[in-house]
């Protein structure tokens, strides 16, 4: 008997666990948890990230993204991402044509992750990136921010380069 209760409270507990029609009293009954009406927000991350880079083949790219600081991200914020910021600075430095066009192609290598003109959400701690042919051998600059959920950015981390294989 003991082991078919503790089978039908499982069953009830996943299909009536965030019901808000439920009372306390109701899931004090079924041996379910108090719902949390507390609002709790998600800070901003104080981190910086940064990654490792490694050629995978023509014209692909690997990040190794990790984060810096003894400090991590809140475990129950586990919505933190990290937003990778890039931009491609052509062989010999780019013109002014080069820059305003649809590609959007650096002028100088940038100080800064603000001058990055790309960008890419991502939760994965690898990301690859696949360059189109014709930007083979141009130095890419790349620049990590972690992110929470609400699109709130933590500090920049430092800008690296590399060259496209």
């Amino acid at each position: 008997m003991f082991v078919l209760k503790k089978a039908v409270r499982a069953f009830y507990g996943q299909f009536l666990k965030g019901n808000p029609a439920l009372s306390a009293a109701d899931r004090d009954d079924f041996g379910l948890p108090q719902l949390d009406t507390a609002y709790s927000p998600v800070p901003p991350p104080g981190n910086q990230a940064t990654a490792k880079h490694r050629p995978l083949g023509d014209h692909l790219l690997e990040l190794d993204i990790e984060i810096i600081g003894d400090i991590l991200p809140d475990a129950k914020a586990s919505d933190y991402g990290f937003r990778v910021y890039w931009g491609i600075l052509p062989q010999g430095g780019a013109s002014v044509e080069a820059a305003t066009g649809p590609k959007r192609e650096l002028m100088k290598a940038p100080s800064g992750g603000e001058e990055l003109p790309f960008s890419r959400f991502t939760r994965r701690k690898r990301e690859v990136f696949d360059f189109a042919e014709s930007d083979r051998g141009k130095t890419v600059s790349f620049c990590i921010r972690l992110e929470n959920a609400k699109g709130q950015a933590g500090p920049w981390g430092t800008v690296f380069s590399t060259i496209i294989p």
